[in-house]
């Protein structure tokens, strides 16, 4: 089994700045070209696009379901290169044709935020339809065996004027935890209440999913700097791994042997 990848959440105060250390990580990882047409699915408000410009990419594509984040991205981008773009469009029915990407991105919390995991198998098929043979789509996934074992039903974080307060409860079958998050305002009373779902995606399982999609060369590689997650709950915590998979050849032919993942 080979190496894992497992690096921070992108909770940081300065996004840009992680952003930035994200794409040099993965442009470090194989052979990119400048002129390579790459999509950020879930680019919310657009810091990997303009991390990519940053470094000569002018044909980044940003694509969000929410417009308010397509806004946000475009007002951040206002004194960048008209080269770069965001759309506002449901991921699972892309406004781009066929194989016309060189790399898809799904680097966000959009793989295993859904009603299901059939609407993540779709949101894989839909980029595998856009990938070109033989390129790259590049996921990022919390650690479900790690959550199972290390979150907590309840917890409370202070914030500037309030708190934040979150219950979280696993189904039986371990597929999956269901959070309510409440958020208080001492003025406004509760700003927030809303209930969420996240699937558990353990490495053998996502390979499984990929590998019954067609992707081939299916690695789990380590980005830098790793730490060491600590026993508890904080979803923040949790390792996230790097999943890299190439798009099938139509014929068949074979991208590059398939190299599974396996613990540091």
């Amino acid at each position: 089994m080979g190496s894992l990848v497992r690096f921070r959440g992108t909770n940081s105060q300065d996004g840009d700045t992680w952003h930035l250390a994200e794409i040099d990580y993965i442009l470090s990882q194989a052979n990119h070209s400048p002129f390579d047409r790459m999509l950020d699915l879930g680019c919310g408000d657009g810091g990997r696009v303009r991390a990519l410009n940053l470094r000569g990419y002018n044909n980044a594509v940003g694509l969000d379901a929410l417009q308010t984040n397509i806004e946000a991205a475009r007002r951040r981008n206002a004194k960048g290169t008209q080269q770069v773009s965001f759309i506002q469009a449901d991921p699972l029915h892309c406004p781009f044709a066929d194989r016309s990407f060189d790399e898809i991105l799904i680097l966000g919390d959009l793989l295993g935020h859904s009603s299901s995991p059939r609407h993540d198998v779709e949101l894989l098929k839909e980029a595998q339809r856009m990938l070109r043979a033989g390129r790259a789509l590049r996921l990022s996934i919390v650690d479900g065996e790690w959550m199972r074992k290390h979150y907590q039903p309840d917890g409370v974080e202070p914030l500037v004027s309030g708190f934040l307060c979150q219950h979280r409860t696993l189904s039986p079958d371990g597929s999956h935890l269901t959070t309510r998050t409440i958020v208080a305002d001492e003025e406004r009373g509760v700003a927030t209440d809303q209930v969420s779902t996240e699937w558990l995606y353990g490495a053998k399982d996502l390979t499984n999913i990929l590998r019954q999609l067609g992707f081939q060369a299916i690695s789990y590689r380590a980005h830098k700097p790793g730490f060491t997650p600590q026993p508890h709950g904080r979803r923040d915590a949790a390792p996230r791994y790097l999943v890299r998979c190439l798009a099938p050849y139509p014929d068949g032919r074979s991208a590059l042997r398939i190299v599974t993942a396996g613990r540091q």
